[in-house]
């Protein structure tokens, strides 16, 4: 979190979001807005869906190997 003017107020409450993946890389999510509370629920928002459609990838290409379903029985 950061106050970008300081004491001049404004659109200027940043909150940056890195989340590590395992095997997966890292995820990098900012937002800015005049609330911190607002800064800090939009990027985690955000970081959210990024996870979730990195999972959801993740899921369909298991399922989409026979090779690998051969390898690894559920």
């Amino acid at each position: 979190l950061c106050d970008e003017n300081g004491p001049r107020g404004g659109t200027d409450k940043r909150c940056r979001v890195d989340i590590a993946l395992v095997r997966r890389g890292r995820v990098f999510v900012e937002h800015l807005s005049g609330d911190v509370l607002a800064a800090v629920d939009h990027a985690a928002r955000r970081g959210a869906r990024a996870v979730e459609r990195i999972v959801k990838r993740r899921i369909e290409r298991r399922r989409g190997d026979p090779a690998r379903d051969a390898r690894f029985p559920s």
